[in-house]
């Protein structure tokens, strides 16, 4: 009986033995795909990234039409991102012709740098800086490692509207007014205990604002209709709290 159940499992088994073990086919690096022709237009590739032509169409009824392109340039090392390089140039309504420049530099993991510029043909320009790190060394807090962001950003904005206080307000009253705007943040963070996702952070921050005439030529200004609110507006324009 032991020999007749020995030769029945052998049988069986034989046709597995005979077949080959199966070796999965080593990957071939395959030649890279050329991009659709509709994306061709937009993006190309080059030896140390990407550079796109990104399109800028906006149809705001407050800040009027806006047409123009932002020419990207991706900046790559080791398959790594380092910089982005952004360089928008457009037209508005209200602004005239506006260029701008913005720069993203990915110095190490976890710590990033950002800088940015922009300047109108007639009112609006902004400009700013934030840095941004997960790892403040040598600096630590009792062993834990700091976190820290920096950030000081200006801005003036020529196209905002007003239309009163409360439900009961009407589109024919709106107003327009220019915000002028400066203002600065400083964080710094460390985990409760070392290695924990929960953390501790304390930021000091500072803003003034300034409210003054806008740059709507076909709408009439706030400071004029609600004197009282942009005098209470103005008085009240630095803002700082921990």
């Amino acid at each position: 009986m032991n020999l007749l159940l020995a030769f029945l499992l052998s049988w069986v088994a034989l046709p597995a033995l005979a077949v080959p073990p199966y070796n999965p086919p080593a990957n071939k690096p395959s030649a890279e795909e050329p991009l659709p022709m509709f994306l061709r237009v937009l993006v190309s590739r080059s030896g140390s990234g990407l550079f796109l032509r990104l399109p800028i169409l906006d149809l705001d009824p407050n800040t009027g039409a806006t047409v123009g392109l932002t020419p990207v340039w991706v900046q790559t090392s080791s398959h790594t991102i380092r910089f982005i390089h952004a360089a928008p140039v457009f037209h508005n309504t209200y602004a005239g012709v506006t260029a701008g420049y913005h720069l993203i530099y990915y110095i190490s993991p976890g710590r990033t740098l950002h800088l940015h510029g922009l300047l109108s043909q007639k009112f609006d320009r902004a400009a700013g800086m934030e840095f941004d790190t997960d790892h403040l060394d040598p600096v630590t807090l009792w062993g834990r490692p700091l976190a820290l962001n920096v950030k000081f950003a200006f801005s003036k904005n020529s196209t905002l509207r007003f239309f009163g206080v409360g439900a009961d307000t009407h589109r024919r009253d709106q107003t327009n007014y220019t915000l002028d705007s400066i203002n600065y943040r400083v964080s710094l963070a460390a985990p409760v205990f070392i290695d924990s996702p929960w953390k501790v952070k304390v930021t000091h921050a500072l803003q003034a604002n300034d409210v003054s005439n806008g740059g709507v030529e076909s709408l009439p200004e706030m400071v004029d209709n609600f004197p009282e609110l942009a005098l209470q507006v103005t008085r009240r324009r630095v803002d700082a709290f921990l």
